[in-house]
Protein backbone atom coordinates (compact mmCIF):
# COMPACT_ATOMS: atom_id res chain seq x y z
CA UNK A 1 0.00 0.00 0.00
CA UNK A 2 1.26 3.21 -1.10
CA UNK A 3 -0.05 6.58 0.85
CA UNK A 4 0.19 9.92 -0.18
CA UNK A 5 -0.18 11.89 2.72
CA UNK A 6 -0.48 15.19 1.53
CA UNK A 7 -2.88 14.20 -0.97
CA UNK A 8 -4.54 11.81 1.31
CA UNK A 9 -4.84 9.43 -0.93
CA UNK A 10 -3.18 6.11 -1.81
CA UNK A 11 -1.72 5.16 -5.40
CA UNK A 12 -1.17 1.65 -5.39
CA UNK A 13 -2.90 -1.76 -3.38
CA UNK A 14 -1.87 -4.96 -3.37
CA UNK A 15 -3.34 -7.83 -1.53
CA UNK A 16 -1.99 -11.37 -0.83
CA UNK A 17 -2.63 -14.10 1.60
CA UNK A 18 -0.85 -17.03 1.88
CA UNK A 19 -2.97 -20.43 3.14
CA UNK A 20 -1.20 -23.35 4.30
CA UNK A 21 -3.22 -26.77 4.49
CA UNK A 22 -2.37 -29.11 6.75
CA UNK A 23 -2.79 -33.33 6.68
CA UNK A 24 -2.47 -35.35 9.81
CA UNK A 25 -2.49 -39.11 10.34
CA UNK A 26 -5.82 -40.82 11.75
CA UNK A 27 -5.31 -44.01 13.14
CA UNK A 28 -7.08 -46.89 15.15
CA UNK A 29 -7.16 -50.72 15.99
CA UNK A 30 -9.98 -52.73 17.58
CA UNK A 31 -9.30 -56.23 18.90
CA UNK A 32 -11.76 -58.76 20.59
CA UNK A 33 -10.23 -61.45 22.15
CA UNK A 34 -13.42 -62.69 23.27
CA UNK A 35 -17.03 -62.46 22.28
CA UNK A 36 -17.51 -60.35 25.40
CA UNK A 37 -14.72 -58.27 25.67
CA UNK A 38 -13.12 -55.52 23.13
CA UNK A 39 -10.16 -53.33 23.00
CA UNK A 40 -9.63 -50.38 20.91
CA UNK A 41 -6.75 -47.89 20.44
CA UNK A 42 -6.60 -44.83 18.35
CA UNK A 43 -4.54 -42.07 17.59
CA UNK A 44 -5.38 -38.14 15.81
CA UNK A 45 -2.61 -36.22 14.30
CA UNK A 46 -2.87 -32.76 14.94
CA UNK A 47 -4.70 -29.71 12.95
CA UNK A 48 -5.03 -26.24 12.07
CA UNK A 49 -5.62 -23.92 9.21
CA UNK A 50 -2.27 -21.70 9.08
CA UNK A 51 -1.93 -18.43 7.28
CA UNK A 52 0.12 -15.90 6.81
CA UNK A 53 -0.59 -11.80 5.65
CA UNK A 54 2.10 -9.69 5.06
CA UNK A 55 1.96 -6.02 4.34
CA UNK A 56 4.11 -3.16 3.15
CA UNK A 57 3.38 0.49 3.60
CA UNK A 58 4.93 3.18 1.86
CA UNK A 59 4.55 6.61 3.21
CA UNK A 60 5.55 9.69 0.89
CA UNK A 61 8.78 6.85 0.05
CA UNK A 62 9.71 8.25 3.63
CA UNK A 63 9.24 5.58 5.67
CA UNK A 64 8.15 1.62 4.93
CA UNK A 65 6.39 -0.25 7.26
CA UNK A 66 6.77 -4.17 6.72
CA UNK A 67 3.85 -5.89 8.82
CA UNK A 68 3.54 -9.55 8.83
CA UNK A 69 0.19 -10.84 10.49
CA UNK A 70 0.45 -15.12 11.07
CA UNK A 71 -2.12 -17.03 12.61
CA UNK A 72 -3.20 -20.70 12.97
CA UNK A 73 -6.44 -21.13 13.99
CA UNK A 74 -9.10 -23.91 14.34
CA UNK A 75 -6.55 -26.77 16.23
CA UNK A 76 -7.55 -29.77 17.12
CA UNK A 77 -4.42 -31.11 18.97
CA UNK A 78 -2.16 -34.65 18.70
CA UNK A 79 -4.19 -37.29 21.17
CA UNK A 80 -4.17 -40.74 21.45
CA UNK A 81 -7.44 -42.53 22.93
CA UNK A 82 -7.75 -46.37 24.60
CA UNK A 83 -11.21 -47.59 25.08
CA UNK A 84 -12.42 -51.05 26.42
CA UNK A 85 -16.31 -52.83 26.57
CA UNK A 86 -17.43 -55.66 28.35
CA UNK A 87 -20.61 -57.21 27.22
CA UNK A 88 -22.24 -59.67 29.51
CA UNK A 89 -24.85 -62.81 27.91
CA UNK A 90 -27.77 -60.53 29.37
CA UNK A 91 -26.85 -57.81 27.10
CA UNK A 92 -26.04 -55.50 29.22
CA UNK A 93 -22.48 -53.56 28.34
CA UNK A 94 -20.13 -51.57 30.28
CA UNK A 95 -17.61 -48.68 28.25
CA UNK A 96 -14.38 -47.34 29.43
CA UNK A 97 -12.30 -44.84 27.81
CA UNK A 98 -9.14 -42.86 28.71
CA UNK A 99 -7.38 -40.28 26.04
CA UNK A 100 -4.44 -37.71 26.30
CA UNK A 101 -4.56 -34.74 24.28
CA UNK A 102 -1.12 -33.09 23.40
CA UNK A 103 -2.76 -29.08 24.02
CA UNK A 104 0.42 -27.58 25.21
CA UNK A 105 1.65 -27.48 21.61
CA UNK A 106 -0.91 -25.43 20.88
CA UNK A 107 -0.11 -22.42 19.19
CA UNK A 108 -1.03 -19.46 20.65
CA UNK A 109 -4.32 -18.18 19.40
CA UNK A 110 -3.61 -14.85 20.02
CA UNK A 111 -2.20 -13.31 16.43
CA UNK A 112 1.72 -12.58 16.35
CA UNK A 113 1.95 -9.48 14.26
CA UNK A 114 5.64 -8.11 13.42
CA UNK A 115 6.04 -4.31 12.62
CA UNK A 116 9.60 -3.46 11.15
CA UNK A 117 9.29 0.27 10.32
CA UNK A 118 12.66 1.58 7.67
CA UNK A 119 13.07 4.08 5.63
CA UNK A 120 15.18 7.90 5.10
CA UNK A 121 12.97 9.59 8.22
CA UNK A 122 13.63 6.60 10.57
CA UNK A 123 17.51 6.32 10.05
CA UNK A 124 17.45 10.13 9.99
CA UNK A 125 16.53 10.35 13.38
CA UNK A 126 17.92 6.85 14.87
CA UNK A 127 15.26 5.57 16.03
CA UNK A 128 16.38 2.24 14.17
CA UNK A 129 15.01 -0.81 15.72
CA UNK A 130 13.54 1.39 18.63
CA UNK A 131 10.07 1.81 16.69
CA UNK A 132 9.80 -2.21 16.11
CA UNK A 133 7.42 -4.40 17.28
CA UNK A 134 8.23 -8.06 17.91
CA UNK A 135 4.69 -9.72 19.32
CA UNK A 136 5.00 -12.88 21.71
CA UNK A 137 4.43 -16.22 19.48
CA UNK A 138 4.71 -18.49 21.91
CA UNK A 139 2.58 -19.10 25.59
CA UNK A 140 3.24 -17.74 28.33
CA UNK A 141 6.03 -20.56 30.72
CA UNK A 142 3.37 -23.41 32.58
CA UNK A 143 0.00 -21.43 31.35
CA UNK A 144 -1.10 -24.26 29.06
CA UNK A 145 -0.95 -28.24 29.46
CA UNK A 146 -1.79 -31.60 28.15
CA UNK A 147 -5.51 -32.42 28.58
CA UNK A 148 -6.18 -36.36 30.07
CA UNK A 149 -9.82 -37.11 29.43
CA UNK A 150 -12.03 -40.14 30.96
CA UNK A 151 -15.71 -41.61 29.86
CA UNK A 152 -17.49 -44.06 31.11
CA UNK A 153 -20.79 -45.31 29.94
CA UNK A 154 -23.57 -48.29 30.41
CA UNK A 155 -26.38 -49.74 28.07
CA UNK A 156 -29.00 -51.36 30.36
CA UNK A 157 -31.38 -53.34 29.14
CA UNK A 158 -34.45 -52.99 30.94
CA UNK A 159 -37.26 -55.00 28.24
CA UNK A 160 -36.61 -56.67 25.16
CA UNK A 161 -37.66 -53.78 23.21
CA UNK A 162 -36.30 -50.83 25.74
CA UNK A 163 -32.39 -49.94 27.15
CA UNK A 164 -31.19 -47.58 29.43
CA UNK A 165 -27.95 -45.82 28.10
CA UNK A 166 -26.22 -43.50 30.58
CA UNK A 167 -22.80 -41.73 30.77
CA UNK A 168 -20.00 -40.03 33.11
CA UNK A 169 -17.38 -37.62 30.92
CA UNK A 170 -14.39 -35.88 32.56
CA UNK A 171 -11.81 -33.58 30.77
CA UNK A 172 -9.18 -31.84 32.62
CA UNK A 173 -8.75 -27.87 31.91
CA UNK A 174 -6.24 -26.69 29.41
CA UNK A 175 -5.16 -23.42 31.06
CA UNK A 176 -3.69 -22.82 34.28
CA UNK A 177 -5.52 -19.46 35.13
CA UNK A 178 -5.23 -16.06 33.38
CA UNK A 179 -0.84 -14.85 32.76
CA UNK A 180 -0.71 -11.46 31.43
CA UNK A 181 -0.53 -11.46 28.08
CA UNK A 182 -3.12 -14.75 27.76
CA UNK A 183 -6.56 -14.03 29.73
CA UNK A 184 -8.76 -17.18 28.67
CA UNK A 185 -11.31 -18.78 31.28
CA UNK A 186 -11.02 -22.75 31.80
CA UNK A 187 -11.47 -25.35 33.84
CA UNK A 188 -12.38 -29.32 34.75
CA UNK A 189 -15.67 -30.53 33.11
CA UNK A 190 -17.85 -33.28 34.50
CA UNK A 191 -20.57 -34.31 32.21
CA UNK A 192 -23.69 -36.43 33.00
CA UNK A 193 -26.33 -37.94 30.40
CA UNK A 194 -29.37 -40.12 29.72
CA UNK A 195 -30.87 -41.83 27.16
CA UNK A 196 -33.59 -44.61 26.58
CA UNK A 197 -33.36 -46.69 23.13
CA UNK A 198 -36.80 -48.40 22.05
CA UNK A 199 -36.53 -50.37 19.09
CA UNK A 200 -39.97 -50.87 16.97
CA UNK A 201 -39.63 -53.99 14.86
Amino acid sequence: LDLDLVNGSFSRQDTRVAVHPKTALIAGLAVRPTPAWTLAASYHGDLFLGYYLPSLITVNEIADFYMGYALESAYSPERFTLALAWETPAGLELTAEVGYALWSQMPIPSPPTNIDVEGPLVAGMGYGDAVDIDSYDAWPKDSIQDQWRLALGADVPLLPWLSLMTGYSWRQAVLNGAHGQVNYVDNDRHQLGYRLRATLR
